[in-house]
């Protein structure tokens, strides 16, 4: 494994303000800081904004940059204010600190496709502020009127006076006058939001320049591989060190929380000290779990009453028993599979702690590391990189603490570094559900009752003390941090994890009587975010069920949802822009059919058309996926585009492949030979249409996921008359046939 040679000093560089710089910065709780001069050398925490008075303007990105765009994007606001180019400015990744805390969390952290909607009119007071500030400066030194100077591409011109000066000569005095009231930009003058710059880190990422957490290579870094228990809850009984300490490199073998650590000098000699290592496990309670027994104990649950998640009218009444339509959808665990394994640097001091990691969550990390350590989180200090996928999986700190703990023991910088096989058995998996779906339609065809119960796993029962620690502010002790952390589960004990529900509640379609239960059932297995989380499968599940209602009522898929959607103008929007881009009403080419789906997630509204075939072996052909999105005011229509095209990817992926099986409380698949992804020869052509708005921006990095599931199977359900209700999809007709496709005298168009 190469690595480029970083010494501390040269990686830290980005973390300390360029002397004599100008600093901006906005506190999220409202009370905004006055410009100041930082000292030669000192980071200001609470900015995102420094100009050197060399003309070096630096932005600072809160967010984590896992291919989703945030380092292009977030300095696009504040440069579009500013009045500079993107090609004029640096941008580095901010440190952890409270002044960054993403405004939907409440902590800093990046997911809940929320990085450009939790930051749209922040990051744009940053540069419009910073830019009146330089303004101001100018007409001081020019000793005229303010409103007769305007600024422009890095530098203020007073026009009457043909005199310009760029930012950096402005910076002393700036820094005297007070911090300025400014009015945003109206659309219609903004010059770089809506356009489809170059990401700013392609150069550096096509090179391979672009620092990921396993890149790091900090001096006199020893690295360690973890041997955790294969079963989930099991725990070390006696390990036998003798063989792996007399291999070459091989330091040290430690116990730690998750298992035993091999340290050495490189890391395939841990592995293979990991390999000749010989542990006795206790395997725990889960020792024979399966996936088949969750399934059953999964459809028993399904017989006891849920809690009340979302109703109205009076769905038992409404529902006939004589013309009901019932089902139940099953969708199984899921890994992440982030194409960079696990892994984080830490260096832990007498003084404090260092860590470089490639993590969504830097303030899960500063608490996660206090908690072990006992420095305060201001000791603590997170260097994020660049993050090889994330799909929710990094804001888990698992690896962060492996490595502190240690370092912690050896007072030595680690490297912690997993395998494939560690990554895809011990993950924090996307959980599994069970759904019964019942419903009555009209003597018109459309649905007057609904009834989904859903049983499974919360997340946030699991995890979700992990979001409430870092929180709660740090001069309460670790004691009671972790007594408050631990009220999560009472909490959920009155009100429902909104991300088991998301999807199936709100789901658009006008039903007069509807209900919404969840039965709470967690079979043990560790859960984590995964891309779209709820969504995920709740969109699979709400937009199959539509379709059988639709084929039920012999009415075209689209005009159904169409008409069901009256009260929802955006929704309907998305939906007849995909009909349109599609040719909806134009048969297909022979051998070729056609599902639709829609799903809002994440205040953004996505409409999907699939068009596939089926080969005589069984084959399932995604030729092409017709997207529409409207996720209000586009940054940056090329990053849009590469989201819903990387989604959907992401969740055919899944739908065509993706499962977790559990036998005898361990996972089974172990790489991607039997957790496969799916090949460009297999990827489809994706065209996606922008939907354009003047609503505030909403996520994009996860809505595209949603509708490819249940568009493949609307399809599939035309080309073979199977209704696909349990995933990975599976078929037992291979060869569409006369007689077992969709054809027109099966439905009805309005």
């Amino acid at each position: 494994m190469s690595k480029r040679k970083l010494n501390r000093r040269q990686f830290l560089k980005s973390s300390a303000a360029l002397g004599g710089s100008l600093v901006i910065g906005f506190n999220l709780s409202g009370c905004d800081q006055q410009p100041h001069l930082g000292a030669d050398g000192q980071l200001i925490p609470n900015a995102w904004l420094k100009i050197s008075s060399k003309n070096v303007i630096t932005l600072l990105v809160d967010k984590s940059e896992m291919g989703q765009g945030v380092t292009t994007a977030l300095p696009t606001l504040i440069a579009e204010e500013l009045e500079v180019s993107l090609d004029k400015v640096i941008v580095e990744f901010a440190p952890a600190a409270r002044i960054y805390s993403n405004r939907d969390f409440m902590i800093q952290a990046t997911g809940g496709s929320t990085s450009v909607k939790s930051s749209w009119r922040n990051l744009r007071k940053v540069g419009a502020s910073a830019r009146q500030l330089l303004i101001n400066a100018a007409a001081q030194n020019w000793r005229v009127d303010a409103t007769q100077c305007r600024a422009e591409d890095g530098y203020v011109y007073h026009g009457l006076s043909n005199r310009r000066v760029p930012y950096g000569d402005l910076v002393a005095t700036a820094s005297r006058l007070p911090k300025p009231s400014v009015n945003l930009k109206s659309k219609q003058d903004f010059k770089l939001i809506g356009r489809s710059l170059p990401k700013i880190d392609n150069f550096e990422k096509v090179t391979g320049q672009g620092l990921f957490g396993i890149d790091v290579d900090i001096p006199n870094t020893l690295i360690a591989v973890v041997v955790r228990c294969p079963t989930f809850g099991g725990e070390v009984k006696s390990y036998d060190t003798t063989q792996v300490l007399k291999l070459p490199g091989i330091t040290s073998v430690l116990k730690i929380s998750s298992g035993i650590a091999v340290i050495g000098d490189h890391y395939w000699q841990c592995r293979q000290g990991a390999d000749a290592l010989k542990v006795t496990w206790d395997p725990g309670p889960l020792k024979q779990l399966s996936s088949e027994q969750i399934s059953r104990d999964f459809a028993k649950k399904s017989n006891q009453e849920g809690r009340n998640v979302e109703s109205r009218g009076n769905v038992e009444t409404s529902l006939d028993p004589n013309d009901l339509l019932e089902a139940v959808y099953e969708v199984p665990y899921l890994a992440h599979a982030t194409m960079e394994p696990q892994n984080a640097t830490v260096q832990v001091r007498d003084d404090g702690v260092d860590v470089w990691a490639p993590t969504q969550g830097q303030a899960n990390v500063q608490e996660a590391v206090s908690q072990l350590s006992g420095f305060d989180h201001q000791q603590i200090k997170v260097h994020t990189t660049l993050l090889g996928g994330g799909f929710g999986r990094r804001i888990s700190t698992d690896f962060v603490e492996e490595a502190t703990e240690i370092s912690m023991q050896l007072k030595r910088t680690i490297q912690v570094i997993w395998s494939r096989e560690d990554d895809m058995q011990h993950d924090w998996y996307r959980p599994a559900s069970y759904n019964v779906l019942r419903a009555s339609l009209d003597p018109n065809g459309q649905p007057k009752a609904w009834h989904h119960k859903i049983v499974g796993p919360s997340i946030v029962a699991q995890i979700g003390a992990d979001f409430v620690r870092p929180v709660l502010p740090h001069w309460i002790p670790h004691t009671l941090r972790g007594l408050l952390g631990k009220a999560v589960p009472a909490v959920l004990d009155v009100i429902t994890d909104p991300t088991v529900v998301e999807g199936a509640e709100h789901i658009g379609y006008h039903i007069n009587d509807f209900k919404l239960e969840y039965v709470a059932h967690d079979p043990g297995i560790p859960l984590g975010f995964w891309r779209s989380v709820g969504s995920s499968q709740n969109g699979f599940i709400v937009e199959s069920f539509i379709d059988e209602l639709a084929h039920k009522a012999k009415t075209d898929p689209y005009e159904y949802r169409r008409a069901l959607l009256a009260d929802e103008p955006r929704r309907l929007r998305v939906l007849d822009q995909v009909a349109h881009q599609s040719s909806w009403h134009k048969p297909p080419p022979a051998g070729v059919y056609r599902g639709i789906a829609q799903v809002y997630s994440f205040f953004t509204y996505v409409a999907q058309v699939v068009e596939l075939s089926v080969s005589e072996q069984g084959e399932i052909s995604v030729h092409k996926v017709f997207c529409v999105v409207d996720c209000g005011t586009v940054i940056n229509p090329d990053i849009v585009r590469a989201q819903m095209e990387g989604g959907i990817i992401f969740g055919l992926t899944a739908a065509l492949k993706g499962a977790i099986s559990i036998e005898n409380g361990a996972v089974k698949q172990s790489n991607f030979h039997d957790y496969e992804m799916l090949r460009m020869n297999q990827c489809p052509d994706i065209e996606v249409h922008i939907i354009d708005s003047d609503e505030d921006p909403t996520g994009v990095g996860e809505p595209g996921v949603p509708p490819i599931a249940p568009a493949v199977c609307n399809a599939l359900y035309v080309a073979t008359k199977q209704r696909i209700r349990t995933l990975p999809i599976k078929l037992a007709v291979k060869q569409p046939t006369e007689k077992n496709k969709i054809t027109a005298a099966d439905v009805k168009t309005s």
